[in-house]
């Protein structure tokens, strides 16, 4: 969709891949930015590119943080009441 002739299907191209990085996070960096760097000078596509790129650093920041914050979760240790501990309060 980057090559299309359209430049509202350029635009919107741009967009969706800022989207993709931020909701999903699976992108070919080694394929997708070549092909922004191709437009970050056109006066009308420019201000684009700089969001898109935005997003996908945004984008790497969470991921980064999400998979640390799921490795510290995984080793807390899990609290566990003693059997000696009385019925009435394991319920609360």
């Amino acid at each position: 969709m980057l090559n299309h002739e359209s430049l509202l299907v350029r635009s919107a191209a741009l967009i969706a891949l800022g989207e993709i990085a931020l909701f999903r996070g699976n992108l070919d960096l080694d394929v997708v930015l070549p092909e922004m760097k191709r437009f970050e000078n056109d006066p009308a596509l420019g201000p684009f590119v700089e969001d898109a790129l935005d997003n996908i650093r945004v984008a790497k920041r969470q991921h980064v943080q999400l998979r640390r914050y799921k490795k510290t979760v995984r080793t807390f240790p899990v609290f566990r009441l003693p059997r000696s501990f009385p019925d009435r309060c394991r319920t609360l």
